[in-house]
């Protein structure tokens, strides 16, 4: 029922507001709040996509990485890239190795439609999550990296 009495009240809040309340229920639950566990748990188990996205967005307040790697299976696409930004922000090295895809190089400058968008300045990534798409699975010290010296 608490579940279905945060629906209603975010409802009514802009956005901007809504976000910020799940990202101060998911810093409740990572405190130990088992209340906000609990609807953050039925959330992330909803049928509607809007819901399960409201649970992955709690992720900024958590930090909790395991849960946006989870999402990445989502059935629903725009929880899964949701999910695929904030394994980057927030996932530790082994999250990240784990990620199923790296997102492609162009994702960020190609439009739909093929055309190219104006490019903007990369997020603050931790080097770590960024490198393991860059060098890919051998780590930079393949074939190309012996070509070199």
């Amino acid at each position: 029922m608490a579940t279905m009495s945060l629906i209603a009240e975010l409802e009514l809040l802009t956005h901007r507001a809504r976000v910020r309340r799940v990202m101060e229920l998911g810093r409740r639950a990572a405190a130990g709040d088992e209340g906000a566990a609990a609807i953050l748990d039925e959330l992330r188990r909803s049928p509607s996509a809007y819901e399960r996205l409201l649970a992955l967005l709690s992720v900024h307040g958590s930090h909790d990485g395991g849960r946006a790697l989870e999402a990445t299976s989502d059935p629903s696409r725009t929880v899964r890239r949701t999910a695929s930004r904030m394994i980057a922000l927030y996932g530790d090295d082994a999250q990240v190795h784990r990620w199923p895809i790296c997102p492609p190089a162009t994702s960020s400058t190609t439009t739909s439609w093929g055309r190219r968008s104006p490019r903007r300045a990369p997020p603050s990534i931790p080097i770590s999550s960024t490198m393991r798409c860059a060098l890919g699975p051998t780590g930079g010290s393949g074939a190309s990296a012996s070509r070199r010296s």
